[in-house]
């Protein structure tokens, strides 16, 4: 049917109806009228779901990259603490390992890190 003029021979207590042309437009119950209208609007509402869904894990997936590169520098820094690394070959390396974390905290705070 290619415009409101012609009529089908549906009915909507059958659920053949077609809802476009005249006789389905007239005959058409009141609730449906209302349900058509909450379809719609949650329809429209997943729309704006699909777009924070899409944010969402886009920020999920930026963070999910910080915290790669935050956990690559801390095994690096574990290396290095367990003396696996250039200043475990030093001698008296444990000592030198002895208080680093807080000489580290401490000249971090200095300079306001």
């Amino acid at each position: 049917m290619s415009t409101n003029q012609d009529v089908c021979k549906g009915a909507w207590e059958l659920g053949t109806a077609c809802g476009k042309c005249a006789r389905c437009l007239q005959a058409m119950p009141e609730w449906l009228e209302e349900v058509t209208a909450q379809r719609d609007s949650a329809l429209n509402s997943n729309d704006y779901s699909k777009t924070v869904i899409a944010r969402l894990v886009a920020e999920r997936d930026a963070l999910a990259a910080q915290v790669g590169a935050l956990r690559k520098d801390a095994e690096r820094y574990r290396w290095l603490r367990r003396g696996e690394g250039w200043a475990g070959v030093m001698d008296g390396a444990e000592s030198v390992f002895e208080g680093m974390d807080a000489a580290i905290d401490a000249a971090m705070a200095k300079v306001g890190a």
